[in-house]
């Protein structure tokens, strides 16, 4: 099987696994912080795996595909970007301080953190390069 085909088929079950982990955890979970770190961290991952997806498909309509240059791009991608939402979360409510319980935990509150999640699994190296800023002016 040709690496090209492993790697859409990876992202495609990636895809699905984290369609289908906030469905299973709405109905199983009942705990709202451990509901909203798979929520948000779903998010992100589904930012990155689109993200992979984008280009993926981009290389290889171009013709410029290089599996042995990208394959390890394309499977930790999506991984990093489940991370990457979960700690936009906590930067978000509890460094900066939107951590009000009110907010959070609402319907409204966990879709606004689930979209800063998902943008930030999108563009992982702009959130990287940023939070790098961020940290040499406060350290």
């Amino acid at each position: 099987m040709k690496i090209k085909t492993v790697i859409g088929i990876y992202l495609y079950i990636f895809m699905i696994i984290c369609m289908i982990i906030p469905i299973y955890s709405y109905y199983s979970i009942f705990d709202d912080l451990i509901r909203s770190l798979i929520y948000v961290s779903v998010a992100g991952g589904i930012g990155a795996t689109l993200y992979c997806i984008r280009g993926f498909y981009q290389n290889i309509a171009d013709g410029e595909f290089d599996s042995e240059k990208w394959v390890w791009w394309y499977i930790f991608r999506p991984l990093i970007g489940f991370v990457a939402g979960i700690f936009i979360y906590f930067i978000l409510g509890g460094l900066i301080g939107l951590n009000s319980v009110e907010l959070t935990f609402t319907s409204g509150g966990i879709m606004a953190y689930c979209a800063l999640a998902f943008l930030t699994g999108f563009s992982f190296t702009h959130f990287a390069n940023k939070l790098e800023t961020i940290l040499k002016t406060i350290f």
